[in-house]
């Protein structure tokens, strides 16, 4: 029989990620588009979608990240992340799964015409009906505020 305590070596990595980083005023207002509607099967929208999963508020995820759709101001390659937070304070992780047209965009390309910022790819019938009667992913209380920063994080090739 031991006795007598136990000690664990921890060992912690630093890891310095570079990014871009945008400021951003408004966008309380997050739209959303089922994945269904990315139908070319070439595209890497499609090859994402083939590997993501809905979550329990009908939002598709890659991994840990969400699948989202943004201006090309923030970027246009598929598969890049993002660290994107709320004036909520509350912050999440993002995953480029669809480009915004450059022709339904306003303020340099950061903006649909909703005043929508950011664009969640969901599967709709398993959004929770407050989402679906507000067309806003915001009707989500983890997701209620205005988005404050979007930063990019560097490719790391999906």
């Amino acid at each position: 029989m031991l006795t007598g305590s136990v000690t664990k070596l921890v060992v912690a990595t630093l890891i310095t990620v570079s990014c871009s980083t945008w400021s951003v005023t408004g966008g309380d207002f997050k739209c959303y588009e089922d994945y269904r509607c990315i139908t070319d099967t070439s595209s890497p929208q499609y090859q994402i979608q083939l590997q993501a999963w809905t979550d329990e508020n009908g939002l598709r995820r890659y991994e840990s990240y969400y699948c989202v759709a943004l201006g090309s101001a923030y970027g246009s390659h598929i598969g890049d992340k993002y660290i994107i937070t709320l004036s909520t304070g509350f912050e999440f992780v993002a995953i480029l799964a669809d480009q915004k047209a450059d022709k339904d965009t306003v303020d340099g390309h950061t903006r649909d015409r909703s005043g929508a910022i950011v664009e969640f790819l969901v599967e709709t019938e398993a959004l929770p009906y407050e989402v679906r009667q507000s067309g806003s992913v915001s009707s989500i209380p983890i997701f209620d505020g205005e988005v404050r920063e979007i930063r990019r994080l560097q490719n790391d090739g999906m």
